[in-house]
């Protein structure tokens, strides 16, 4: 009730990592608040929420409160499977199964890093 008087545009969030999982919730709770969020990107988010939110984010894509775009996991990576369960992911995801390359792909952590997120989407979705 806060940001609503401030906003007469729709929003958009995106985020990677933790600010995945937050721009989730922030998305959430706009729709709550009734302020429509246009575009909703997320990139290796941790599952943020029981089954009972998933079931919520779900009914706002459905019901148009939110513009879900794409929630990424990337094979390797384990960012996106944490916390683990009764805890799940809030929306569909898509796998870009993208290798960092070279002696990176024995390093767990190059798995999360921007630069793979980035080649794996470019794979699937290329410039013109």
């Amino acid at each position: 009730k806060v940001l609503k008087p401030l906003l007469d545009k729709p929003v958009s969030f995106q985020g990677h990592s933790r600010g995945a999982a937050l721009a989730s919730i922030l998305a959430s709770l706009c729709a709550i608040d009734g302020i429509k969020v246009s575009h909703l990107h997320l990139f290796e988010c941790p599952n943020p929420g029981y089954q009972r939110y998933a079931e919520f984010c779900a009914e706002q894509v459905v019901n148009g409160s939110i513009g879900f775009e794409i929630s990424t996991v990337n094979d390797l990576d384990p960012v996106p499977y944490f916390p683990m369960e009764p805890y799940i992911n809030s929306y569909p995801v898509t796998d870009l199964s993208t290798a960092p390359g070279g002696m990176k792909d024995f390093d767990i952590i190059d798995w999360h890093a921007g630069e793979t997120i980035y080649a794996g989407i470019l794979k699937m979705f290329p410039l013109p």
